[in-house]
């Protein structure tokens, strides 16, 4: 990934970690306190889905992130690590790109084609409404963002229930 020419842009990095004050000093040795935010944990994050463009995520390890579900919901891009549930949450990547824990480059890639309009909202919407059966609406005050996360989450539910898993399981001995 080229930094130095890629086109201008702002990170928003919205939570709080043990690792922040590494990332604040890392932001600021590459001269990026212009471009990235450090916006710190959020008790009401739905507002915050109507000024990105896309949510990464590029965790190492996850169960079923709430915050993909939020971004799905609200109809924003997702780019996401395939770890834990995030292949099933995303239809295998028919609702949003998936990359590989640590492949920097790929998620730049991503990220990218995701800002430049490639693999549109509109298709993912699309999706969204096929696959779980709702209508992806972009938040605003006045919406119910939070009335569909939760028909979401049933519906998700439902669905996961009604098909077999991707991963397989481990059960303690004597348990089976």
């Amino acid at each position: 990934f080229d930094l130095e020419n890629a086109q201008a842009g702002a990170l928003a990095i919205v939570g709080d970690g043990e690792r922040r004050a590494e990332l604040e000093a890392l932001t600021a040795s590459l001269g990026l306190q212009d471009r990235v935010r450090f916006v710190g944990w959020q008790t009401d994050v739905l507002p915050v889905y109507s000024a990105l463009d896309a949510l990464v995520l590029s965790s190492r390890n996850e169960g079923l992130p709430v915050s993909l579900i939020e971004a799905l919901v609200a109809g924003v891009p997702v780019i996401a690590t395939q770890v834990g549930g995030v292949a099933d949450l995303l239809d295998q990547g028919r609702l949003g790109a998936m990359v590989a824990p640590d492949d920097a480059g790929a998620m730049a890639q991503a990220v990218i084609a995701a800002l430049s309009g490639s693999g549109t909202t509109s298709d993912n919407r699309t999706a969204m409404a096929q696959r779980y059966g709702i209508q992806v609406i972009p938040y605003t005050p006045s919406s119910a963002v939070h009335t569909q996360v939760v028909e979401f989450l049933n519906k998700l539910y439902t669905a996961t229930r009604e098909r077999p898993s991707t991963e397989k399981h481990l059960t303690a001995p004597g348990t089976a």
